[in-house]
């Protein structure tokens, strides 16, 4: 135990000294010891703890010298004691992540593993010192292919990561407002399930958070936005999404990156409310404020007055002004498209 915990010492250091340690061979004991039934509780600690130095850092270590060390992780998150759990769990966050060639085979090595539905539900246990890394995981597979997003679906993980919106921690409300705008990102039955699982409200008040959890929200309620049917999108500007992203306009500071987010959001329910389909000509449709939506747009203007962005929002503004909306009064006057 104590070689084991000098070992992870030297590859927790750098990510050279971890490939060192990796190319030595010390994954393949570390698994064997965890997999021993009759090993104690504070080596199965030492040795998910060594797992989990041995997959972390930047770059990750290379998929084939780690991937056999999945299923042992997985099994893992089962065990009894909450800290094994909980290293178990960062473990797994670890070997999903990373945006290298082998992300995809990453992802599916865990949801393979059949990790999905105890992340969720360790997500949601009390004292949920596991919420975290649970959330890392799921938001990591949902970054994957609609397929493997829909594995996460069907294990109730919307439903845990809306419930998970109202935690006490931010950094946990950051990870599951994550969760939701990757699933928002994925089809259009995927959607459906953000707005069944009650996550549109949630996001549009998550809009008055802290700048770290207000992007996250922002991405979620644009890939929704983007992605939904006609139908979708009159459910998010009934729950207040427009309204919510127009007061994020006149307030954020998140640069090009959440610019490129409002403008993506204004247009598509632009696009929306100047379509043909039920949902935007019935008599009970939601109600589009051009003037607030033509304030928020000159908003982002003033704080990116040149570049890419700027190019977007002129054509936006344009539209705008073609359909008659009230320009620069904030959104005095409202316009029914």
């Amino acid at each position: 135990e104590q070689a084991i915990w000098g070992l992870c010492n030297v590859a927790g250091d750098s990510a050279a000294l971890r490939d060192r340690v990796l190319a030595l061979g010390l994954l393949r004991p570390v698994c064997a010891r965890l997999e021993d039934a009759t090993s104690s509780v504070s080596m199965c600690r030492t040795a998910i703890w060594t797992l989990s130095n041995l997959c972390r850092g930047s770059p990750p270590p290379a998929w084939e010298s780690v991937q056999e060390a999945v299923p042992v992780m997985a099994k893992m998150i089962f065990a009894k004691d909450e800290e094994v759990q909980v290293d178990a769990c960062w473990a797994l966050s670890y070997v999903s992540g990373g945006d290298d060639e082998d992300s995809d085979a990453r992802i599916q090595a865990v949801v393979e593993a059949g990790t999905v539905q105890q992340l969720v539900q360790l997500a949601q246990a009390a004292p949920r010192r596991a919420a975290l890394p649970a959330l890392r995981v799921l938001g990591h597979i949902v970054t994957g292919d609609d397929l493997q997003t829909q594995v996460v679906v069907n294990a109730g993980g919307v439903q845990a990561a809306v419930r998970l919106l109202s935690s006490s921690k931010g950094s946990v409300r950051k990870e599951a407002a994550w969760v939701l705008s990757n699933v928002a990102a994925g089809t259009v039955g995927q959607v459906q399930a953000f707005l069944d699982a009650g996550a549109a409200p949630k996001c549009v008040a998550m809009l008055a958070h802290d700048e770290a959890e207000a992007r996250e929200a922002a991405w979620a309620l644009r890939n929704a936005l983007q992605g939904g049917s006609p139908e979708q999108v009159a459910a998010l500007v009934g729950a207040g999404a427009l309204e919510g992203l127009v007061t994020r306009a006149h307030q954020a500071r998140g640069g090009p990156k959440e610019a490129m987010v409002l403008i993506a959001s204004f247009s598509a329910v632009l696009k929306w409310s100047r379509g043909d389909s039920a949902s935007a000509t019935a008599p009970d449709a939601p109600r589009v404020d051009l003037g607030a939506m033509y304030g928020a747009v000159e908003a982002v203007h003033v704080q990116l007055p040149s570049g890419e962005v700027a190019e977007q929002v002129r054509k936006l503004l344009d539209e705008l002004d073609r359909l008659g909306a009230p320009a620069g009064d904030g959104g005095a006057g409202e316009v029914v498209v």
